[in-house]
């Protein structure tokens, strides 16, 4: 078995980190837990969080077309948006090789989430991180025009 499906199926982190700090959350049972990972690997992921919650909520195309999307189709439930768990892969140079999503809805959504996200990079993971990593992300409203 490669090494890459090796890790695939040992999670980075047993709960996922949100915007505005660590929350809670079921994990499958080959996960480490967030209090037996080594720090070094939650302040990673608390930083790419935020790396990757400015990319989402930032003024690059398609970043505004996705926003509009998710919280249309949130208010059409009428509910707010749900934060977005995602699992992410990455190379050794931090450079984001796959990720997966709950899909969101519409094609183009999902499309834009993957445009901003795969080949961007974050800092370099530090050595011996599982993978995927997960996050949660919150969206920010969209700005009015």
């Amino acid at each position: 078995m490669s090494n890459e499906r090796h890790n695939g199926r040992r999670g980075i982190l047993g709960s996922m980190l949100a915007l505005a700090g660590l929350a809670s959350t079921a994990a499958p049972a080959t996960a480490i837990s967030l209090d037996k990972a080594p720090h070094e690997w939650v302040v990673y992921a608390q930083k790419s969080t935020q790396t990757i919650t400015g990319w989402l909520n930032g003024d690059a195309a398609p970043g505004p077309r996705l926003r509009e999307t998710v919280f249309a189709r949130a208010a059409q439930l009428g509910q707010a948006p749900q934060p977005l768990l995602l699992s992410l892969w990455l190379g050794k140079d931090g450079a984001v090789t796959r990720v997966e999503f709950a899909p969101l809805g519409d094609d183009q959504a999902d499309k834009d989430l993957r445009t901003l996200l795969l080949g961007h990079r974050l800092t370099r993971p530090p050595k011996k991180i599982l993978m995927p990593m997960r996050l949660k992300i919150q969206f920010t409203t969209p700005k009015k025009t």
